[in-house]
């Protein structure tokens, strides 16, 4: 057997797939992140989430790999609080992979979800 056979290509380009639908959402969010000094807050804006995830611009980099508590302003008056790992980071552009939600916090996303879904 070739080393070929079986094996799974990646997708890339337009080819590839999120494991979630991503909805536009712009809201105010904070991000906690551990420094060598201690714990600093980087302030932002969502561009947008999904059930997994959101993309979010920070006014300062956030390294990939890092793990920060994020508080984001929902439009019902409310804050949600979620821990998330940033997977992606192109100068001020974040993506971040929700990590542990409680179902609270997974009930809070799919709404937000579905609310964002409704007015695109």
């Amino acid at each position: 057997m070739s080393s070929s056979q079986g094996a799974v290509k990646k997708p890339t380009g337009r080819d590839w797939k999120r494991r979630y639908p991503r909805y536009r959402i712009d809201l105010p969010l904070k991000a906690t992140v551990l420094g060598p000094n201690g714990y600093y807050d980087v302030h932002g804006r969502s561009g947008d989430i999904g059930e997994g995830g959101l993309g979010a611009i920070f006014v300062s980099e956030i390294s990939q790999g890092e793990v920060v508590a994020v508080q984001m302003q929902i439009p019902s008056g409310g804050m949600l609080q979620m821990r998330g790992i940033v997977r992606y980071r192109k100068g001020l552009l974040h993506g971040l992979e929700f990590l542990g939600l409680t179902e609270n916090q997974h009930q809070a996303v799919l709404e937000l979800c579905g609310t964002a879904a409704e007015a695109e």
